[in-house]
């Protein structure tokens, strides 16, 4: 009678390691960008969801701007980190987040970003808070002829949400964002106009590229998408509306991309699209990410 109890025991044992294991999921996300200004961005991100409710998530990357007509002003060049967490049940859910880009050279950006979501069906709608922190490095001329260099800082809150839409084979979904700072910013900008600043970096020009924009101060960015999904693959479409918080330059972000699953867990992706910014031009871009899903 004990060794049968025992062997019941032993399979109910095993059975819940094969149950917690089958709920454990991971995945991993290499992306690769460039445009037509010798511009260039790749990111790895990978996450781990231990049980439904719950998913990590963490990458980092790089990514360079570098206008044609631009100066070194013009020109970024940064890593990025980021980091993630979202918690939910059936209904509800919370996600925070955190990332950081810095050109060694002279400019930092952080965010923190926390969601919380609603989800009915295939409806999800939630609310988006943000605080951002800067951090750019310049040089002006003193009154004794000396140039000196400086460190300013501003920060800023920003506040929005979204709504999205999953059927069968078609999904939408629409976002807007609407960002406040300090009035740190206004003196850097004033600094900026002064004919003894000698060296400042031109915050507007992260804007101009979808591969720095993450690091960019936005005054607001609202986008919308639509995904079509066949047996095998994919289509969809994005645009995005941004408008600078620094010079209040406006850019208009259209972009596509084709999805295709190479196996069961391997899926590749192709994306094409363009960037046209009021005053400074457009700037064209192609990238490809391959995503694994186990």
């Amino acid at each position: 009678m004990l060794k049968h109890s025992g062997l019941v025991v032993l399979l109910a044992s095993s059975a819940a390691v094969s149950s917690a294991q089958a709920e454990i999921s991971y995945g991993m996300s290499l992306s690769a960008l460039a445009d037509d200004t010798h511009g260039s961005s790749y990111n790895l991100t990978g996450d781990l969801s231990p049980n439904k409710m719950l998913t990590v998530s963490a990458g980092a990357g790089h990514s360079r701007a570098d206008p044609d007509s631009g100066t070194s002003a013009n020109k970024f060049s940064g890593d990025a980190l980021h980091a993630g967490l979202d918690f939910h049940s059936e209904r509800f859910g919370a996600r925070a987040s955190w990332s950081r880009w810095q050109d060694s050279n002279a400019f930092a950006s952080s965010t923190a970003t926390g969601n919380l979501y609603w989800q009915h069906a295939r409806l999800r709608l939630e609310v988006i808070g943000e605080t951002r922190e800067f951090s750019v490095d310049y040089s002006f001329v003193n009154p004794l002829g000396r140039t000196v260099n400086d460190t300013a800082k501003f920060s800023g809150a920003g506040f929005g949400g979204g709504a999205s839409w999953s059927g069968t084979h078609w999904s939408v979904y629409a976002r807007g964002m609407s960002y406040k700072y300090d009035n740190k910013l206004q003196r850097l900008i004033n600094i900026s106009q002064l004919p003894s600043t000698t060296r400042l970096p031109r915050l507007q020009a992260l804007t101009e590229s979808v591969l720095t924009r993450g690091a960019a101060a936005l005054d607001s960015e609202v986008s919308f998408g639509i995904d079509r999904s066949f047996a095998r693959s994919g289509l969809r479409a994005d645009i995005a509306f941004t408008r600078d918080a620094v010079a209040g330059l406006q850019s208009r972000d259209y972009s596509a991309g084709w999805r295709y699953s190479l196996t069961s867990l391997l899926e590749a992706e192709l994306t094409l699209g363009a960037t046209r910014t009021s005053g400074v031009g457009s700037v064209n871009y192609a990238g490809v990410s391959f995503n694994y899903r186990h």
